[in-house]
């Protein structure tokens, strides 16, 4: 079956909120590896059980800047598992219930564009979060391949993204939507409030290579350790932050990565009303 077929593309939405940054050319994609020695492609059925077969699931031949933004997913709100009773092979992100039900919508088409395959969802009555998943063992391999791990909350970014620039920024932003957040904070200044982006980790180098893309963009930026007493446990917390302050600077954040999120878009879009901010914030998310 060819990897192409039938696949809709997430870009015909117009839902699908990306930067025009992104679009890369066939000459700026690279072949996916089944290892550092192969220099073949992995196949349309490369470790794919019977019910992956069934389901007609295919795989990514090339890298690219959605298969990068899904990964940043993962990193962010996703649950990848190999192993334990209920979870073998399946790949899970926990949304919020309240207000990222587009969102979800949105990776649904993502992951259909990538992989052919479509996400069951699953809500709890007791619960405020939405969970969509999938089981497949050939999806499961195939990121695998691809180089990234997440365990214990620790991740590995494919070396294939941290050296394309379009890569990094798709992979950044598929992190910002699920586990970072825009916030509007108090000034004390001449604006009543002002934005702050961040991102929130208790993976200290993960954190890092943003804050190391930020330097290389000039995205001014505080990244550092934040620890607190949990009250469920009482045990002294580490995460790690990485923080963008400010409406020039949280402008520059959203004109390089974006959001596909419409729970961002809306946050940055709405401000808090002073025209600087608008004209930073048409600049920064093109309609």
């Amino acid at each position: 079956m060819s990897e192409n077929s039938n696949r809709k593309n997430p870009q015909d939405n117009p839902e699908y909120f990306r930067d025009e940054t992104f679009s890369l050319d066939s000459a700026a994609q690279h072949t996916i590896r089944t290892n550092p020695d192969d220099s073949g492609m992995p196949t349309t059925n490369d470790g794919f059980s019977y019910f992956d077969r069934k389901r007609n699931i295919t795989l990514p031949q090339t890298n690219s800047a959605e298969l990068a933004e899904f990964i940043g997913i993962l990193a962010g709100d996703g649950h990848v598992a190999h192993h334990g009773i209920g979870d073998r092979n399946r790949i899970a992100i926990c949304l919020n219930l309240r207000d990222e039900q587009e969102y979800a919508e949105y990776i649904k088409r993502l992951v259909f564009s990538l992989f052919n395959a479509r996400l069951w969802t699953k809500t709890y009555e007791t619960s405020t979060y939405l969970l969509i998943a999938i089981r497949s063992q050939g999806i499961f391999s195939f990121l695998e391949r691809t180089g990234f791990r997440k365990a214990h909350c620790m991740i590995t970014v494919p070396d294939w993204i941290l050296q394309n620039d379009g890569y990094t920024c798709a992979f950044i932003r598929g992190l910002f939507d699920t586990d970072g957040a825009i916030s509007l904070k108090r000034n004390h200044g001449r604006h009543l409030y002002y934005p702050v982006v961040d991102i929130t980790s208790k993976d200290q180098s993960l954190i890092e290579h943003v804050a190391r893309w930020a330097i290389a963009h000039g995205v001014p930026h505080w990244n550092g350790c934040d620890r607190s007493i949990d009250k469920r446990t009482n045990k002294i917390r580490a995460v790690y932050k990485f923080e963008v302050n400010g409406y020039k600077n949280c402008g520059l954040w959203f004109s390089a990565i974006g959001t596909s999120n419409p729970k961002n878009k809306k946050k940055w879009e709405r401000g808090d009303l002073n025209s600087r901010a608008h004209r930073l914030q048409r600049c920064a998310l093109p309609g």
